[in-house]
């Protein structure tokens, strides 16, 4: 007869998230996010000065507003990207691959190594220029990525790939 009987929280075994040592991504990414910041930053800089040159009338009026808006979003974003930046950690274990990042909502995944169907490795413009990759870790049953690690050195990235492959191919 099928038995599901509860589970009391506090009988489960007290292994702490904090036991985990995770592995900071590539210092160099941090250059990947202020670049790619500072472009979004000229985009918005330039659609406010095109506005301002075709006197658009909404934007002529609220001009200094405007302007207060954007040095406020540029100062927060950019200070929420650094303090992203240093929470993007990840852990590879016996069992498992855990990575997290986050400031403002803090988010830990993690994915057992026998559940990994494939994984790939890619490269932006600006993540080439310095030698950077993702790895992306695919499960079944998922529509797109499972795990996405930003900022690995593109070293770092193959030999997990590889580690991770060996580990899928001794279960087949």
């Amino acid at each position: 007869m099928f038995e599901n009987e509860s589970i009391a929280v506090s009988s489960l075994a007290s292994t702490s998230i904090n036991d985990i040592v995770f592995t900071p991504i590539s210092k160099k990414y941090l250059y990947v996010l202020v670049l790619n910041n500072a472009l979004q930053y000229i985009v918005l800089a330039s659609l406010i000065f095109i506005a301002n040159y075709w006197r658009v009338e909404p934007f002529i009026a609220l001009k200094f507003q405007i302007f207060v808006v954007l040095i406020l979003y540029v100062f927060l974003h950019s200070t929420l990207s650094i303090l992203e930046f240093k929470k993007r950690k990840y852990a590879l274990r016996t069992h498992d691959i855990s990575f997290k990042q986050g400031v403002l909502t803090n988010s830990l995944t993690t994915v057992p190594l026998s559940r990994i169907q494939h994984l790939d490795i890619t490269q932006g413009i600006l993540s080439r220029f310095f030698g950077l990759a993702n790895l992306k870790l695919f499960t079944a049953g998922a529509d797109g990525s499972d795990m996405v690690i930003k900022g690995l050195l593109l070293a770092e990235a193959e030999k997990l790939k590889e580690h991770l492959t060996a580990q899928i191919n001794e279960r087949i």
